[in-house]
């Protein structure tokens, strides 16, 4: 006995077959492309007609199958670049190769308070001592003098470690203030020093020249500092 079966049956179980044919080569894509990559290769299918290119398990009649590499080979070494120059204020030796003229430590000395030297031919006013090594000193002090009458007063300030000087001179007249001639000046001084062993900075002020009746000459605000380049060992 034939069995007869009716046209939208048919169709039904045509459309049921494409779609599970469509969800396989679908998979089967998948799970080619998955192996792949965990393999370190990406292969594909070429049309032998126009090369356009597909993913599949198996590629089709007269395509041709194409693997390359995920990561390709390690390229050949660069050139060496240029040598870089050298650091500049280099501290303890770090912030740069080679620094040069880094700071590696830093002294100073102060006497705020007035220290008189009237007549004086050389009166010390600071000292600070030093570390064997290399520095840069300097010193700055505020000399002044004053009177009952007009006159001037002419100072010399020095800043010395016995091998290096610097001599700063100040010289005014006295202008009257209340009931007194006074005049004040700064001096700066600045000096190298070397030594192998250890030293001591000195700052003095003399009293070269003067007028005025009762007359008095000092030196205030007296500071020495010194900044280490380098360490001897």
């Amino acid at each position: 006995m034939l069995a007869h079966h009716s046209a939208p049956a048919i169709a039904i179980v045509a459309i049921a077959l494409a779609v599970a044919a469509t969800g396989a080569a679908y998979a089967a894509a998948r799970g080619g492309a998955h192996d792949a990559a965990r393999a370190g290769t990406i292969t594909v299918c070429v049309r032998h007609s126009g090369g356009a290119l597909y993913q599949a398990r198996r590629c089709a009649r007269h395509d041709r199958r194409l693997s390359w590499g995920i990561q390709g080979p390690q390229g050949e070494p660069g050139p060496q670049g240029p040598a870089g120059s050298n650091g500049t204020n280099g501290i303890n030796g770090t912030n740069g190769t080679n620094g040069l003229n880094g700071a590696v430590a830093g002294y100073s000395a102060t006497q705020p308070g007035n220290v008189d030297f009237t007549g004086a031919a050389s009166k010390t006013i600071l000292a600070l001592s030093l570390p064997a090594g290399s520095f840069i000193v300097q010193a700055k002090t505020a000399p002044s003098a004053a009177a009952t009458s007009s006159g001037y007063f002419n100072d010399t300030c020095t800043l010395s470690d016995g091998s290096s000087t610097d001599v700063a001179q100040v010289s005014t007249p006295l202008t009257l203030e209340a009931f007194f001639y006074v005049a004040d000046q700064v001096a700066s001084m600045e000096i190298p020093v070397t030594s192998a062993t250890a030293s001591t900075v000195t700052l003095a002020c003399s009293d070269i020249a003067h007028s005025g009746s009762s007359f008095s000459t000092g030196a205030a605000d007296s500071v020495i500092t010194a900044v280490q380049t380098s360490a001897n060992h």
